[in-house]
Parts: structure tokens; sequence; C-alpha cells
């Protein structure tokens, strides 16, 4: 494994990670909710590229994420 697998994401509209998936996720979510906890993702936008392209590279799609995780959060996941 790579160390960045539990710190640095590897594509911003999916979870792929050795400690779970998106249902995983869904499931902590839930599960926190139910004791009253609250769960708050952090992440920052601008340190991300594409197959190891490097930082003057600007081929990640970043218009296409920001309206869509926007919406995400604005809409919030079904059901919370």
């Amino acid at each position: 494994g790579y160390w960045f697998h539990a710190y640095q994401p590897e594509d911003l509209c999916t979870i792929h990670n050795p400690m779970g998936d998106l249902q995983n996720f869904i499931a902590l979510v839930k599960d926190a909710k139910k004791f009253g906890i609250d769960i708050i993702t952090d992440y920052t936008f601008n340190f991300m590229g594409i197959g190891g392209s490097g930082k003057n590279d600007l081929d990640y799609p970043s218009a296409d994420i920001r309206a869509k995780i926007s919406k995400d959060i604005e809409g919030g996941i079904p059901g919370y």
C-alpha cells in the first residue's frame, strides 16, 4: 500500500480507499447520526491531477467536479 491512500484523494468524485467505499461511508454517517454525531469532510480541491500529472498541468476537469460537489453539498445525501 501507498501512504497517500489514507490521506490524499485520487478522485474527488469516488471514494476508493482500503478503509472503505462510498457505501461504508454512508453507513458511518448514518450510524454516527444515531449517536448525535455529525460527520464533516474536509478536502482541498487544488491538489489534484490525473495519473501523476505535475503541478503545472491543468488537465483535471475541476469545473465539472466543482459543479457536481457543489450540487451534492447543497442537496445533501438523500435521507439525511
